[in-house]
């Protein structure tokens, strides 16, 4: 019997290794810790996809345009995640291949988690808004009812 050596980095991925990766890939927050990919490819199209993520999550005043965009781009985000899982799943990885797609996975997540901000953004300001205003009604009622208080004879 002959042990064959293996060079650092060239294991393939045993099939246990690929099940506990596709489970981290789908893990509640696979994306923590990990950055959004600084460049993709779309259609044929390379994407400076960090950089755009972070005009339209710090910008002021998000236009519909905006939000259309970063609907767009999570459309295309995550056709290109579902790729990389498939290639998980099916092809045959080193192990470090393997742990390079499940982070580029976990940058994708988290890219689709800050557009998905982007996307409601409005929707977020006007329930703000809405929660601030009851915030407001519940004070001016507790001054009303603490004044009746004092009125009574």
């Amino acid at each position: 019997m002959t042990d064959k050596k293996v060079d650092p980095g060239k294991e393939l991925l045993s099939e246990e290794e690929r099940e506990k990766i596709l489970a981290r890939a789908h893990a509640v927050f696979a994306w923590v810790g990990n950055m959004i990919p600084d460049k993709e490819t779309f259609n044929g199209t390379k994407i400076e996809l960090r950089n755009l993520v972070f005009k339209l999550r710090t910008k002021a005043g998000v236009t519909e345009n905006d939000r259309m965009l970063a609907h767009i781009l999570i459309g295309k985000i995550k056709d290109r995640k579902r790729d990389l899982e498939n290639r998980l799943r099916h092809d045959e990885l080193t192990k470090r291949a393997a742990m390079d797609l499940l982070d580029e996975i976990s940058g994708l997540i988290k890219a689709i988690n800050d557009l998905h901000d982007v996307e409601m953004e409005n929707d977020l300001q006007t329930k703000k808004g809405e929660l601030m205003n009851k915030v407001e009604d519940e004070k001016r009622w507790q001054i009303y009812l603490k004044d009746i208080r004092l009125v009574r004879p």
